[in-house]
């Protein structure tokens, strides 16, 4: 009796060399999981810092911050003197064309108290003037003397005496616009005080 054969077996195909060792070459799909951002993962290494590299950045920090904090000051500076020069340029302006003006009054045509205040206002803006002219004065008095000072520190003997002479000059300014003020503020008193007994000598008369 004959067997009966089963079916055949299918044999394997070979595949070719190449495509076996381009499927070796391939990356695999499998994906990598990214840590989290609170898991500890590992961190790439950053390179170890030693004392004297942490000293250096520190030294570098100051440096910068030192150089800005002068660039700053510089700018300010610059700034406050453009701001100064444009003042004076403006007062100067005003100065050269602004015109005083002055009131005339007619003090017969004025009642005695009101001749009185005026007078009295009259004296005090003299004195105010002449307190003006004080203060600058005293300003320029203590310039003069930083200016000594600075020139004791830096110049020679010579220089000194001549900065000395000039704020000695000042000082007799000073004294007599003080000389001259109180001088003129007693006159006018005086005159004030002739005035008040005429008035005082005259009134009885009108009265008879």
């Amino acid at each position: 009796s004959k067997k009966t054969q089963g079916p055949p077996e299918k044999l394997k195909k070979k595949r070719p060399a190449a495509e076996k060792e381009a499927e070796s070459t391939r990356p695999s799909k499998k994906k990598k999981k990214t840590p989290l951002a609170g898991s500890p993962g590992k961190q790439p290494r950053s390179p170890e810092e030693t004392p004297s590299t942490t000293q250096e950045k520190i030294d570098d920090l100051e440096k910068n911050e030192a150089k800005t904090t002068a660039r700053h000051l510089q700018d300010i500076v610059r700034r406050t003197v453009v701001l100064e020069k444009k003042l004076e340029e403006h007062h100067d302006y005003v100065r050269l064309n602004s015109q005083p003006t002055e009131l005339t009054i007619n003090e017969e045509q004025m009642e005695p108290e009101k001749i009185e205040d005026y007078n009295d206002k009259k004296i005090l803006d003299e004195l105010a003037t002449v307190n003006r002219n004080l203060k600058k004065t005293r300003h320029e008095i203590f310039v003069m003397n930083h200016r000594i000072e600075e020139e004791r520190k830096n110049t020679n003997p010579r220089s000194r005496q001549k900065v000395e002479n000039m704020r000695n000059e000042k000082l007799d300014e000073a004294q007599r616009s003080t000389r001259i003020a109180s001088s003129q503020g007693k006159q006018q008193l005086d005159q004030d005080a002739s005035l008040g007994t005429e008035e005082i000598i005259i009134q009885p008369l009108h009265q008879s």
